[in-house]
């Protein structure tokens, strides 16, 4: 598990809470605390803290993707829809010349 080091505000968005909370549960719980080049203390997270973080991590990029690919999705649905229609709107003759394609290849 990686080492990963946030600040109290970041604990806090994690957790749900406040800045105050987040250092009063790091303070009661032990959690390693540096403070760093920037005058900000860092907070190291425990391997089960930082598998939660990572977690929120994977689901809020899917989550993105996810939603990226809706106008892809809906594409791809509207062409489905559309060829059928096509193959439908010309006839038995198409459908004959597109299965007999598909059997020879």
């Amino acid at each position: 598990m990686p080492q990963i080091w946030m600040t109290y505000e970041e604990v806090g968005a994690l957790l749900g809470s406040s800045r105050e909370t987040a250092r009063a549960h790091v303070t009661t719980e032990g959690w390693d605390r540096r403070r760093s080049h920037d005058g900000e203390t860092r907070v190291k997270l425990t391997p089960e803290a930082g598998a939660a973080y990572l977690d929120q991590l994977v689901a809020a990029r899917l989550g993105a993707a996810a939603l990226a690919s809706l106008p892809l999705q809906r594409l791809h649905a509207r062409l489905e829809e559309g060829l059928g229609a096509s193959v439908q709107a010309a006839g038995p003759d198409v459908r004959t010349l597109f299965a007999g394609r598909r059997a020879a290849g």
